[in-house]
């Protein structure tokens, strides 16, 4: 296998900044489809209400792959 990033940048003001990533391993490495269940809390620095870019990528020799992106919003379950 091998791994993938799930990597969180906060946005404000029209810039992004690191916040944090997940290790994703990945069992089939030629396979198109990922399927994986990832826990963020504040100890990784995502806050309640705080809007997000979140990118799922690949770094290899210093130069990172992005295969999808997205931008949410976190909010708290009961």
């Amino acid at each position: 296998g091998s791994t993938i990033n799930l990597v969180f940048y906060k946005l404000a003001e029209g810039k992004r900044e690191y916040v944090s990533n997940k290790e994703i391993n990945v069992a089939d490495p030629a396979s198109n489809i990922v399927v994986s269940s990832v826990e963020v809390s504040e100890d990784d620095g995502i806050a309640n209400g705080g809007k997000y870019e979140v990118l799922i990528g690949r770094k290899t020799g210093g130069r990172e792959t992005v295969y999808a992106t997205t931008k949410l919003t976190f909010v708290t379950t009961k």
